[in-house]
């Protein structure tokens, strides 16, 4: 019988100097669509996102989680919208995924 346990992992992002309101957005709007899209779970805690689940959801989840910090730090609001272009872009490459459909 295979093991089809999956790992659990915690990846752990600085976002000192940034603003948690536009990281999270109104009522956490940009973590949960960040969160449902990569099926991990973000968590705001003091100066630190948590991004918690498998290995590789995880893995993809960092670097838009990385984004939107810098983002913030500079002071630029994200939408949900916004959010869902970093992934399409993180995960399909520049012009995300309406560059599948040419």
């Amino acid at each position: 019988m295979a093991n089809t346990e999956v790992q659990t992992v915690q990846h752990r992002l600085s976002t000192e100097g940034a603003d948690p309101l536009t990281i999270g957005g109104i009522n956490d709007a940009n973590l949960t669509e960040l969160g449902r899209l990569a099926n991990v779970r973000l968590v705001l805690r003091g100066d630190h996102l948590v991004l918690s689940g498998g290995v590789e959801e995880v893995e993809r989840a960092v670097p838009v989680a990385q984004h939107m910090i810098e983002l913030a730090r500079g002071g630029q609001r994200i939408a949900q919208d916004d959010v869902e272009r970093f992934w399409d872009e993180a995960t399909h490459g520049p012009g995300g995924a309406a560059r599948l459909a040419d």
